[in-house]
């Protein structure tokens, strides 16, 4: 990618990031880098924009992914922030799904203990939270309401999609959104370890252990 591309491309992002208003969240087709939250992902400002972009085409290049194609650029819903970590970014109410065949065959909370720990230190802006394990062992209980809206969903989802896939969907302020998807096989799956320490069921016979 030339230097003039570059910084159209900059340019393009900042107009379509000042449409939604900042902050903005952004991203490549594959990944978002959230774990560097306000590096990379969370476009706080327009003079931001060129350390955004290198710093999600410098974490595709680490994860051994295909070269940037293209840069997604969203609105920054507004959610419940349970606490922060990594960077300030913040922890909230998001759940996955699985589909394969038109159906749903798993479920799990996105945010399992052992992801977070050692990272809640990991932040400027906020204070330290030491309860969190409390709270998201708490947000990770579902309630029947929940499980038939976003089996609902997961199913209206998986009706298009053939093949395996984990979809992804974040609770915010306007209810709850789908925000993400990727092959089934390329997704992190719950351990059975971390459904114990969430207090969760374990995962269905059907599926292998992990």
């Amino acid at each position: 990618m030339t230097e003039p591309s570059v910084e159209a491309l900059a340019k393009s992002v900042v107009q379509a990031a000042e449409g939604y208003g900042f902050p903005a969240f952004v991203r490549t087709g594959l990944l978002s880098a959230k774990h560097n939250w306000k590096w990379t992902p969370c476009l706080t400002r327009a003079d931001d924009v060129m350390r955004t972009l290198y710093g999600l085409t410098e974490m595709q290049e680490m994860a051994w992914l295909p070269p940037v194609e293209n840069i997604v650029v969203r609105e920054m819903l507004p959610t419940f922030p349970l606490f922060h970590a990594f960077e300030d970014m913040p922890i909230t109410l998001e759940r996955r799904y699985f589909i394969d065949g038109g159906k749903v065959v798993d479920r799990q909370p996105y945010w399992p203990i052992s992801a977070i720990e050692g990272h809640v230190e990991d932040i400027e802006d906020h204070e330290v939270v030491a309860d969190w394990k409390d709270r998201l062992i708490e947000a990770s209980r579902e309630s029947s309401e929940e499980v038939a809206l976003l089996t609902g969903y997961a199913e209206r989802l998986a009706a298009v999609m053939p093949g395996a896939w984990s979809v992804d969907f974040l609770f915010t302020e306007r209810g709850w959104f789908f925000i993400d998807a990727a092959w089934a096989e390329t997704s992190y799956v719950v351990t059975d370890a971390d459904r114990r320490a969430l207090g969760m069921p374990l995962r269905p016979a059907i599926l292998p252990p992990v």
